[in-house]
């Protein structure tokens, strides 16, 4: 099932980090809003994308590489 992400990338398309979802995550006790913001060279792209049960760092990595190679070819 495709997931809504937001993915920053640097100048280079390294995936740097995702967050799930759109836009501002809100915590409902406090109010604290979490969001992604793009510092220079990086940009942000909001995806959708099948999400893989993460078992080591090994998958988190090769999470990254698959969604850098979705954002290159769009596919």
């Amino acid at each position: 099932m495709k997931k809504k992400l937001t993915v920053i990338t640097d100048a280079t398309g390294k995936v740097l980090g995702t967050q799930a979802g759109h836009g501002d995550l809100r915590d409902a006790k406090s109010g604290i809003r979490i969001s992604l913001i793009a510092g220079g060279g990086q940009r942000l792209h909001q995806i959708e994308y099948d999400l893989p049960v993460f078992h080591s760092a090994a998958d988190i990595q090769k999470f990254h590489h698959q969604l850098e190679q979705h954002i290159k070819t769009g596919k």
